[in-house]
């Protein structure tokens, strides 16, 4: 087909997994998921829910379900003490989403914490799962 094109690299020595970038590809190999689950009230307001893992981990990405939706409510993820979110300002979607992140170390005993704000004022359940590797 017009247009169509093969790129290819031409490569001396061994090339391992090992060698290539950490925040790409990662280190660790056990696959990890944490789920969490938060209860909202029908009520105006952030509501948190948090986990630490007790091992090194790293973070992939974050899934998302809810019991009930409004394209008002949103969530954000903070990881340990860092004063900006990694996630901020994710509205909720009628459909489970997950959201990839780029390798993301969390070292033990670092806070993951979601909050939930509830602008619509609707009670709901909250689902959410860590994707990791340790």
């Amino acid at each position: 087909m017009a247009g169509d094109f093969t790129t290819v690299y031409v490569v001396e020595g061994d090339i391992s997994v090992k060698n290539l970038p950490e925040h790409i590809f990662g280190s660790k190999i056990k696959r990890y998921a944490k789920g969490l689950r938060l209860e909202v009230p029908a009520q105006a307001g952030v509501y948190p829910v948090e986990f630490a893992p007790t091992i090194d981990v790293e973070l992939f990405g974050v899934h998302i379900g809810c019991s009930g939706y409004s394209d008002k409510d949103y969530w954000e993820l903070i990881i340990g003490e860092e004063p900006e979110p990694t996630l901020e300002t994710i509205y909720t979607k009628e459909l489970h989403e997950e959201h990839g992140l780029a390798v993301t170390v969390v070292p033990a005993n670092t806070r993951i914490l979601i909050n939930f704000h509830n602008i619509s004022e609707t009670s709901k359940i909250v689902y959410f799962d860590l994707i990791m590797k340790k």
